[in-house]
């Protein structure tokens, strides 16, 4: 039975700070266009508020801002449709993780969820983020193939150098198509020794599995650093972040305030401006044999977009003034 949606804490009262900083954390982990809800029907001398989100009425707080933060987020999708995706790393979505276990501690629970597998909570490991890295389920594997070595997905528009797997339950059929992609050569880093979630099967699911770590292509995740080399992105405080391969070879890099790691539902009013980062971002960008150096100036609660001309070849950085800034 579907849980009731409760109504957020100041409708009618959003600060649209915070509603950039919501749309730049979706940008920054691969969501590129963002629609809004409708405005709620409201017949004269009524009062009624959307129900389980941000008020876009015209009595809203954000009524004067919405052709700002629309001309700001129709600026950055575009950016992120550019081309194709660079992210370097695939990562096993761990769902049989968060199905087998069950519902969320009291004090995790949320109005959208009370179940790890809502995944809430879900977070990249922290070794895996300096390679731009994306989730990848069995049934994103089922689509794939290898070309020189590399994972060729969502037909052909994105290309991953390896596929890291750090779970302990693991899916027979996801098994079998991960051995079949590592035996044509996909480089899969292995954090620890699955099991097969269920009853029955074990034994052909541990020699499926023997076969799997057996292979030429397949490493422990402790070698993942060495063979993988220098990042696309380094930093002291490596904010989220997305990156695209334009059509004319720039890259494009879409740099999110650090605030957004402290974004959970419910998010709090006036949250941007509270925990917004603001300073100089000492940021290296390493691709297609050059390193580029360069500094990026962030304001409290707000992000920045950059083109690396030529992908680095040239080194020019250019920074763009987005929409609101």
């Amino acid at each position: 039975m579907p849980r009731r949606c409760e109504p957020p804490s100041s409708p009618g009262r959003e600060d649209p700070s915070d509603v950039r900083l919501l749309a730049d954390a979706l940008f920054a982990n691969g969501v590129n266009q963002i629609f809004w809800h409708g405005a709620p029907l409201r017949p004269e001398g009524s009062s009624a508020r959307f129900y389980a989100t941000v008020h876009v009425g015209e009595d809203g707080s954000l009524a004067p801002h919405l052709a700002q933060l629309n001309d700001y987020m129709t600026h950055v999708s575009l950016a992120m449709r550019e081309g194709a995706p660079l992210s370097r790393l695939a990562v096993y979505l761990p769902l049989e993780d968060c199905w087998t276990r069950g519902t969320l501690p009291a004090g995790l629970r949320r109005p959208s969820a009370a179940h790890h597998w809502e995944l809430h909570y879900q977070r990249f490991p922290d070794v895996t983020m300096p390679f731009c890295p994306t989730w990848v389920t069995g049934r994103t594997l089922e689509g794939c193939v290898t070309e020189d070595g590399a994972l060729i997905a969502l037909a052909g528009n994105a290309r991953f150098e390896a596929l890291y797997l750090d779970v302990d339950w693991l899916d027979p059929v996801s098994l079998r198509r991960l051995s079949a992609l590592a035996g044509s050569g996909l480089r899969v880093f292995v954090g620890r020794r699955p099991e097969r979630p269920g009853r029955g099967g074990g034994e052909g699911f541990d020699r499926e599995l023997s076969r799997l770590l057996s292979m030429d292509s397949v490493r422990p995740a402790r070698e993942m650093v060495r063979e993988l080399g220098r990042p696309v992105l380094e930093s002291p405080l490596l904010p989220e972040a997305r990156l695209r391969i334009a059509d004319d070879s720039d890259l494009v890099v879409f740099i999110a305030n650090p605030a957004t790691h402290g974004i959970c539902y419910p998010m709090e009013r006036g949250q941007a401006v509270r925990q917004g980062w603001s300073g100089e971002l000492p940021l290296k960008v390493s691709w297609n044999g050059s390193c580029v150096e360069t500094t990026v100036r962030l304001e409290a609660s707000r992000s920045a977009l950059l083109r690396i001309s030529g992908g680095g070849r040239r080194g020019a950085v250019h920074g763009e003034k987005l929409p609101g800034d």
